[in-house]
């Protein structure tokens, strides 16, 4: 099950490419680490001065201790033993929205899961 919503209409200048691919790999990301039941939500609107993408699964989770280092390169999750990875994807979604003058965070989700949020200034974007 795939949720999507949309907050109110905002107008931004961002490379579109690099920016749907780290949205494509955090879906994908959401995809691959859930078990059983996928469920996946996603949503884009503005918060202050900001465009905000957030995607949010029910998946296996990432431990706290492990939630600054998944940024680096080849850098895994301690939890993840049975899916291939290099360990490149969210290092290459953060480098993509610093880029853009933002940031990336990464909680818990309350009830299993995570969610990643993607922070852009608009007054940086446009």
């Amino acid at each position: 099950m795939v949720d999507v919503s949309y907050g109110p209409p905002a107008v931004a200048r961002v490379d579109a490419e690099t920016i749907d691919h780290a949205i494509a790999n955090l879906i994908g990301n959401a995809m691959k680490y859930s078990t059983g039941r996928k469920e996946l939500s996603r949503s884009v609107g503005t918060v202050d001065s900001g465009m905000v993408i957030t995607v949010s699964d029910r998946g296996i989770g990432i431990p706290p201790e492990d939630q600054e280092q998944i940024f680096e390169k080849f850098s895994r999750g301690s939890n993840v033993t049975d899916e291939t990875g290099a360990g490149l994807g969210l290092a290459l979604v953060q480098e993509t929205v610093r880029a853009h003058g933002g940031d990336v965070l990464v909680t818990d989700r309350k009830g299993g899961g995570t969610t990643f949020t993607l922070r852009i200034p608009l007054e940086r974007a446009m």
